[in-house]
């Protein structure tokens, strides 16, 4: 079995027909594990260059976390088989200003090799999983921009290499916010961050009637819980029925990678099981032409 064949391609898409893929708790709790300094693109890696990135401009990044899949359904029914395929991530940044950020655009051009540009018979499939951006020095809960980029990701129209190829997606990606209120060390302040992660669940009502009164909400959220607004905001957007949503206080997400020479963080091994739980999803990709 070739390297190609364990990976879906866009050529594995039928057009006019749903393709399901699994987010399981293995695959998110896979993503989120550091195994060894330098590994492929996690979680933890992204939060630690766009806390020090902020921290030194001023200005917001994002990344989008892009990952290929294994074709095989079997692969994601364990953390075993998981990580033993050799799927990549790719982590593409933007740069905004010092209250916004646009969304990281997947260049064919930067990352041909990944996406096997040069054989378009046999072009990866790279779709978004996670989206990381940094709040510079403030609350860590989304904004109402936040919010409505979050439901504009939700279902969205690819273009792949080829002009002639277009892909509908419906796909609930997993959002982290950082706060940038940490220290000073260089790829240390992310252990005094606090973290708010969250995902939009496609109930487009009960959205509706939550942006309505979530300025109001934020407002009280800050008089009755004001060393930490974001957990009575996170219990919030939950029994709203539009998003499952979870806050971490500074400090509490990540850990020091353990016989590391340097500073060197991992999201501690609990939240990455309870994370893989709570968030796993199923996302559908439909070949228009």
């Amino acid at each position: 079995m070739t390297a190609l064949d364990q990976e879906i391609r866009i050529q594995d898409i039928t057009i006019g027909i749903e393709k399901t893929i699994n987010i399981t708790p293995h695959f998110i709790r896979d993503a989120l594990t550091k195994k060894y300094a330098g590994s492929p693109p996690d979680i933890t890696e992204c939060l630690v260059t766009a806390a020090d990135f902020t921290a030194v401009t001023g200005r917001e990044i994002s990344f989008i976390l892009y990952s290929s899949f294994p074709s095989d359904p079997q692969s994601y029914e364990s953390i075993r088989k998981i990580s033993w395929f050799n799927h990549n991530r790719i982590a593409v940044p933007s740069i905004g200003d010092k209250k916004s950020v646009s969304d990281p655009i997947l260049s064919h051009d930067n990352y041909a090799k990944e996406l096997n540009k040069n054989d378009p018979q046999n072009e990866k499939l790279y779709l978004p999983i996670f989206h990381i951006h940094t709040h510079p020095k403030s609350n860590c809960y989304p904004s109402n921009n936040d919010l409505e980029n979050t439901i504009g990701r939700y279902k969205e129209r690819i273009r792949p290499i080829g002009y002639y190829r277009s892909i509908e997606l419906i796909n609930p990606t997993i959002n982290i916010i950082n706060d940038n209120r940490g220290g000073t060390g260089f790829g240390a302040r992310i252990a005094n961050d606090a973290q708010f992660i969250y995902q939009f669940n496609g109930n487009y009502q009960q959205y509706e009637k939550f942006l309505k009164t979530y300025i109001f909400m934020v407002d009280k959220a800050h008089s009755t819980n004001p060393k930490f607004p974001e957990q009575t905001i996170a219990k919030e957007m939950e029994q709203s029925g539009a998003f499952k949503a979870i806050a971490y206080p500074a400090g509490t997400l990540v850990e020091l990678f353990p016989e590391s020479p340097h500073p060197l963080y991992r999201i501690k091994s609990q939240h990455r099981t309870k994370l893989g739980k709570k968030f796993a999803y199923t996302l559908t990709a439909k070949r228009i032409f």
